[in-house]
């Protein structure tokens, strides 16, 4: 095999290998922590993503992040309990990443198991991407919803609200796909890669 067959063979193979996509979970209980303007988590893929809260409440949208042994939390001012919830005002969990990635799943608990509550996904613009009913699991208050039907589309920054007065909860865990460079674009990429070190061959050849 020549040289430029050589170079095209390795740049196909990157190609193929940057079109891949990596799953990717996270566990977001731990400790009680002390309340928080942002936190940084870490998926098992090495993703790593940018917490915030937001509530509806105030006119400015912010509010607190909280961690414990079941999960993320919002706290929007007094009389709020640290769950995120709809009651009188909306609280948001934000996630924000360096690169696209693709929510495929979320687990949930103090959920109810006799009425349906309500997670609304948000793009990084505040648009719905859709509404989910969690119901938890029998006799439990967790439930695990799965968000496939959101598509393939991938966000930098996505938002996990509580819809409606009855709807409360905390943010387990996630689940989803890190975006990577699709085939199309890969294969682009590696076209200008040939075409570059084919004519610095024929100018060598040339010279």
């Amino acid at each position: 095999m020549n040289a430029p067959a050589r170079l095209t063979a390795a740049l196909l193979a990157a190609a193929t290998t940057a079109g891949a996509a990596s799953a990717a979970s996270v566990d977001l209980t731990g400790p009680d922590s002390a309340w928080n303007k942002e936190l940084g988590v870490a998926f098992d893929d090495g993703t790593e993503a940018r917490v915030s809260a937001g509530s509806t409440r105030w006119s400015h949208g912010k509010a607190w992040l909280g961690q414990w042994d079941r999960g993320l939390g919002v706290w929007n001012g007094r009389g709020d309990d640290h769950r995120v919830d709809g009651l009188g005002s909306t609280d948001t969990v934000w996630f924000d990443f360096e690169s696209a990635f693709r929510l495929t799943g979320v687990g949930l608990t103090y959920v109810s198991d006799v009425r349906p509550e309500t997670l609304r996904v948000l793009d990084g613009s505040g648009a719905t991407l859709g509404d989910f009913d969690a119901l938890a699991t029998t006799g439990t208050d967790t439930a695990f919803l799965d968000l496939s039907l959101l598509g393939d589309a991938g966000h930098e920054r996505f938002g996990l609200s509580a819809v409606g007065g009855h709807s409360a909860f905390k943010i387990e865990g996630l689940q989803g796909v890190s975006v990577v460079p699709t085939p199309t674009a890969a294969a682009a990429g590696v076209a200008l890669l040939i075409g570059g070190a084919l004519r610095r061959r024929r100018r060598d050849a040339a010279a």
